[in-house]
């Protein structure tokens, strides 16, 4: 009877031991799922941190890029515009050799000494100019300005300068020039 007994409790034992690992096992198990659903979730919530800010790099370097290419247009077009003035104020040389321009410079010569006030002064123009002048109103005529043409007259003094070179004259438009050849240019 006591080995009977000892058998039985043996067997008691042993069915509960396997009962507590069968257990425990489970216990362990539904842990491991829910460790690995908590790393799946966090894994998926990475994920879509790394894609936001992949994403937001990625805008932000087409940004950069739209930007960047929008500084190296406008540099083409201010370079395109340059290139344009220097051709133009090239062509205004050209028009010195015209009739048109002796015509205009005795205009310029009578309208600076009209402003002068005085029959008298000094008209400054570029080599090759003074010949082209033909004023009643006294006058000294110098060669000696470096300008496209037109004229610079001062008083006999020297206190009072005005300018009416081509050169004053695209320098005090070159606004407004340049705003006409862009859109003639760029429209």
């Amino acid at each position: 009877m006591l080995k009977d007994l000892e058998e039985h409790l043996l067997t008691k034992a042993r069915e509960k031991g396997e009962q507590e690992v069968k257990q425990a096992e489970k216990e362990l198990t539904e842990q491991l799922k829910e460790v690995e659903e908590k790393w799946k979730k966090e894994m998926e919530k990475s994920k879509e941190k790394i894609k936001a800010r992949l994403s937001e790099e990625e805008r932000e370097r087409l940004s950069w890029a739209r930007l960047e290419e929008r500084r190296m247009l406008t540099e083409a077009k201010e370079e395109v515009l340059s290139e344009a003035f220097e051709e133009f104020k090239k062509e205004l040389g050209k028009f010195t050799a015209k009739k048109e321009y002796t015509t205009w410079l005795n205009k310029m010569v009578e309208k600076g000494l009209k402003e002068l006030g005085n029959d008298g002064g000094v008209i400054h123009v570029k080599k090759g100019d003074k010949r082209k002048i033909k004023t009643k109103k006294r006058a000294t005529i110098k060669e000696d300005v470096d300008v496209i043409g037109g004229v610079i007259i001062e008083n006999k003094n020297g206190n009072i300068r005005i300018d009416l070179s081509i050169d004053a004259i695209i320098s005090q438009r070159e606004d407004e020039i340049k705003k006409e050849l862009y859109k003639h240019i760029f429209s």
